[in-house]
């Protein structure tokens, strides 16, 4: 439906985190707020939206203070006016990161920024826009 107002932060302290928050919206003004804060090793971190409709504000941010940190942060979304930050801020070494826009439609306003601190990053940065007036930073 419309007008869906979603906010999931999550802080792990300590080590072995597995998380997965996947939002999927169907509809129009989704304001989402999924963010993930491991302080510690080992986080395996599965934050996917999908928007089918208008109007997404979305903020899918990372911060790993810690080693062995692997992230997938997808956003796909169908419709118009995507507003998206996902920002992946990991201080450490052994940081494997995905971080995919997918946007089919027009206005899409994309923040993918990756600050890597340490040793042995992997970066995956695709951005897929369909349509037309694409900001990407």
């Amino acid at each position: 439906g419309n007008f869906h107002f979603v906010n999931l932060p999550f802080i792990g302290l300590g080590n072995f985190h597995f998380v997965n928050l996947p939002f999927i919206g169907l509809g129009n003004f989704h304001i989402v707020n999924l963010p993930f804060i491991g302080l510690g090793n080992f986080h395996i971190v599965n934050l996917p939206l999908i928007g089918l409709g208008n109007f997404h504000f979305v903020n899918l941010p990372f911060i790993g203070l810690g080693n062995f940190h692997i992230v997938n942060l997808p956003f796909i979304g169908l419709g118009n006016f995507h507003f998206v930050n996902l920002p992946f801020i990991g201080l450490g070494n052994f940081h494997f990161v995905n971080l995919p826009f997918i946007g089919l439609g027009n206005f899409h306003f994309v923040n993918l920024p990756f600050i890597g601190l340490g040793n042995f990053h992997i970066v995956n940065l695709p951005l897929i826009g369909l349509g037309n007036f694409h900001f990407v930073n």
